[in-house]
């Protein structure tokens, strides 16, 4: 009793995952449902048909219904219609393979099928049931004489249909709109069927049908509690394997990015930048410091100014390297913390380089100094002390110069 309570008052109803499907169909549910003929499965829906002349497709399951009692509910997308022609479409329970009837003229199925069928007719806006087990092949004169209920269909359409032993009912509704019951007819066992649906289109006229879910579920009643209970441990148990499968796969995913050897060239190259650039910092320093002590004539002034610029320029070429290392850390598709990491390297390196600039510029301020104050100072032996010196400062900032020049090739 205690159980029977849960199950009725706490859950209403437990899905038949195997039955069911939310766009899109491919690749999660694939295994569940067939497309056939016409049919093409889209990112937000099952297109059955196109808008073509005589175009007919179908969207049948892989495996049969277990239990006799179902509830299905079909979310779609209706448009176009056609009153002068007799297309439309047919969701359907059959015992028989579904490729010999599912595609055909009869609103979706062929003259040999057999089973329950509801039909929709957008034109007329109707819904017809039957259920066919005669040896005469099916017509279509026999499917246009059924009893019918209208309903509106065009836009976004649900469609419900219950069924029970020796009986089937169907509630439509429109989108933000109740549901309502539409028909209901009487039905025989069937064990074990297959389910789908059928379109078609005429020569003229097309009616679009794009499925975007089935969900099917088993009513809890009395009776089939423990099949139903059943049923809710298998579904668990499905949605249990597929989020373990997926935090396994994600995981791997992450080791794989951190333990990659890019993303490690990726970081050393930043760092080797780092390195760089403070090293021609401390050079600039040098530099500058070599040239306040000095007293030499116009000629060196020039030269000198003329190296400041060059180091300017190379220091400010630094920042257009590091935005091009940014680009291409941001085209490996890295994950964002570890994008978060380069871009804080980054921004540290274009702070230097700035720094960089900054002393290039105070560098030539100051050479300008220095030539103001050594216009009357001509001694040979501060000249050639100082030059001697200068050499041996240049040489060492031109290697590292070559080897800053190298960025280039990140």
């Amino acid at each position: 009793m205690i159980l029977r309570f849960f199950l009725l008052f706490f859950f209403a109803d437990a899905e038949l995952d195997s039955h069911s499907f939310k766009s899109p169909l491919i690749p999660e549910h694939a295994h569940k449902f067939d497309s056939i003929g016409s049919a093409v499965p889209l990112k937000k829906y099952v297109r059955l048909a196109p808008p073509l002349q005589h175009k007919v497709g179908a969207l049948i399951s892989k495996t049969t219904l277990e239990d006799s009692l179902v509830v299905i509910e079909i979310e779609m997308f209706i448009s176009g219609a056609s009153i002068v022609e007799d297309i439309g479409a047919t969701f359907w329970f059959s015992q028989h393979n579904p490729e010999l009837f599912a595609t055909g003229i009869i609103y979706g199925v062929t003259e040999d099928f057999k089973g329950i069928a509801v039909v929709i007719n957008p034109g007329k806006q109707e819904i017809m049931g039957y259920q066919y087990n005669e040896n005469p092949p099916l017509n279509l004169t026999f499917v246009s004489n059924l009893p019918s209920c209208t309903t509106q269909m065009k836009g976004e359409f649900h469609m419900e249909i219950e069924s029970i032993p020796n009986k089937l009912t169907v509630y439509t509704w429109q989108k933000g709109k109740p549901k309502t019951k539409c028909i209901d007819f009487a039905t025989s066992l069937m064990s074990k069927p297959y389910i789908g649906i059928s379109a078609n289109t005429g020569e003229n006229s097309f009616a679009v049908f794009d499925i975007s879910s089935i969900r099917s579920e088993i009513p809890i009643q009395e009776g089939n509690q423990f099949e139903a209970l059943k049923m809710m441990q298998e579904n668990f148990k499905t949605e249990l394997s597929v989020v373990k499968n997926e935090t396994i796969e994600l995981t791997q995913r992450i080791q794989n990015i951190s333990e990659s050897q890019e993303l490690i060239d990726i970081q050393n190259k930043i760092g080797d930048m780092k390195l760089m650039a403070k090293n021609l910092k401390q050079r600039i320093e040098k530099v500058r410091d070599a040239i306040m002590v000095l007293h030499v004539d116009d000629t060196f002034a020039i030269d000198s100014n003329e190296y400041i610029t060059k180091v300017g320029a190379k220091a400010a070429g630094i920042l257009d390297k590091v935005k091009s290392l940014q680009d291409y850390v941001s085209g490996q598709g890295i994950l964002k913390p570890i994008q978060n990491t380069v871009d804080e390297q980054a921004s540290n390196t274009l702070g230097t380089g700035k720094q960089l600039e900054e002393a290039a510029n105070r560098s030539h301020e100051k050479t300008k100094l220095v030539n103001q104050k050594i216009q009357n100072e001509y001694r040979f032996v501060w000249i050639f002390s100082g030059l001697v010196g200068l050499v041996i400062v240049l040489g060492l900032s031109m290697c590292k110069l070559v080897s800053v020049e190298k960025i280039h090739t990140l």
